[in-house]
């Protein structure tokens, strides 16, 4: 997160510069005759989001007749998440880059409270016995939020983002997709040819906040944390100026006479 936010705050300040954004300029403009869209008839698109569900559903019963739940349940959950960020448009490149660019904060603001319900129900599992998969506090997870908040800036659209707003036909974000597709072979590839987690991952032991400060500990921790963000962004969205509000108009004609 700490990258995220250097990364994400770097990214809006090159977009915004005048190179890549252009100077402001005013125009006056006809209007222009456009052609008429092609519409498609419209029984056409819930058509075939249904179709897509019925394929879906089939897919999990092929693997459940295979004898394989996991993967049905994989299927499933895939389906479902994005089918949630495309209707609730969360995307981490809205929340961020207008956190610095706009100061709209609501995206962020809503990310906290989800990442806080998560780490509640994460909570919950662990106490139930499940087991944690522990990751290294590594410097690699540094430079990489930090690369990952500046790309998500520049290219317009995240992990999450670019997938759902490609297909509602964003040209832009397809080209985001494919550059994240040859990013991930390249990184892959130079994760163990170029010595890369053996720079800046290997040499980082893994961290578990639960086994660190015990379980009521590390919520407190993570709960605070995400509080002081929902706490700053809500200090960075902008205030209305305060003030007496108007009077109506029938008020103030009755005064005047």
């Amino acid at each position: 997160m700490v990258g995220l936010f250097a990364g994400t705050w770097a990214g809006s300040r090159i977009v915004l510069h005048p190179l890549l954004a252009g100077a402001p300029e005013l125009l006056v403009t006809a209007p222009v005759d456009r052609p008429a869209r092609v519409r498609l008839p419209s029984w056409l698109k819930p058509a075939a989001g249904v179709l897509v569900a019925i394929a879906t559903l089939a897919g999990a019963a092929a693997y459940l007749l295979a004898g394989d739940p996991r993967l049905a349940t994989v299927l499933l959950f895939g389906a479902g998440f994005g089918l949630a960020i495309e209707r609730g448009r969360i995307c981490f490149t809205a929340a961020f880059r207008e956190f610095w660019i706009t100061r709209q904060t609501h995206m962020a603001r809503a990310l906290a409270v989800a990442m806080a319900a998560a780490s509640l129900g994460f909570a919950l599992a662990i106490a139930a016995g499940v087991v944690p998969k522990s990751e290294p506090a590594s410097l690699g997870a540094l430079i990489g939020g930090a690369i990952f908040g500046l790309g998500i800036v520049i290219a317009g659209g995240c992990e999450t983002g670019w997938m759902y707003r490609a297909s509602q036909g964003y040209a832009q974000l397809w080209m985001a997709g494919v550059g994240t597709i040859l990013g991930t072979i390249v990184l892959a590839y130079g994760w163990g040819a170029w010595g890369l987690y053996d720079l800046l991952v290997g040499p980082f032991a893994a961290v578990n906040l639960a086994d660190l400060l015990g379980l009521p500990g590390a919520v407190v921790l993570t709960l605070a944390g995400l509080g002081a963000w929902y706490a700053f962004s809500i200090r960075r969205e902008p205030r209305a100026l305060a003030g007496p509000s108007p009077e109506p108009a029938g008020a103030i004609a009755g005064k005047e006479a």
